[in-house]
């Protein structure tokens, strides 16, 4: 159990790779928060960890909101003590459905939605975790990506804003690593 006395916080972690992550920590020894804005699903998800021996603690978190990841980091604290592992998961692509046209027939109120949880999300949440992890010395900020950046959609999937929502956080974790490598 390398994992153990570590807490892991998992944004989106309720459903599907989430989730899978979730599981994975606890069987590795980490107390785990599904944070997730579909709260009985993130509280099935916490109770499965528990079924397995885990411990977990459910948290509704909308990630695009600054006060839900401020709430989300502060309740991690109240419970754990710590945050060891920030894992930002949450997504607007199949769970939470996203919307498809071509770039020139997008809604503008869909660019904006999915880039308030896709980019916006990970960049608040990982402002909220910050203060703790550096008070910690250290943390861990895994920031989940998609392959698409680097091919592109197909011709049957017109998602452009999801393609370039995804190159963002590649940038913004590349940023984010030497702005942080730093202070740690």
């Amino acid at each position: 159990m390398i994992l153990r006395e570590k807490v892991a916080i998992v944004t989106g972690g309720a459903q599907g790779l989430g989730k899978a992550y979730v599981m994975g920590f606890s069987n590795e020894g980490a107390r785990v928060v599904v944070a997730d804005i579909n709260e009985d699903a993130a509280k099935a998800t916490a109770k499965d960890v528990a079924k397995e021996g885990g411990e977990a603690l459910a948290i509704r978190t909308d990630v695009s909101s600054h006060h839900d990841t401020e709430d989300m980091a502060r309740e991690t604290i109240e419970r754990f003590g710590r945050i060891d592992i920030l894992v930002n998961n949450a997504a607007i692509f199949d769970r939470v459905p996203i919307k498809q046209a071509p770039f020139y027939e997008l809604e503008l109120s869909e660019w904006d939605r999915t880039w308030n949880v896709n980019v916006k999300g990970p960049f608040l949440c990982c402002r909220a975790v910050f203060p703790y992890m550096k008070k910690e010395r250290g943390g861990k900020i895994i920031n989940i990506s998609s392959t698409h950046f680097y091919r592109g959609m197909t011709e049957n999937r017109q998602l452009v804003h999801y393609v370039a929502q995804k190159g963002a956080i590649i940038g913004f974790t590349r940023a984010l690593a030497r702005e942080l490598g730093s202070i740690t």
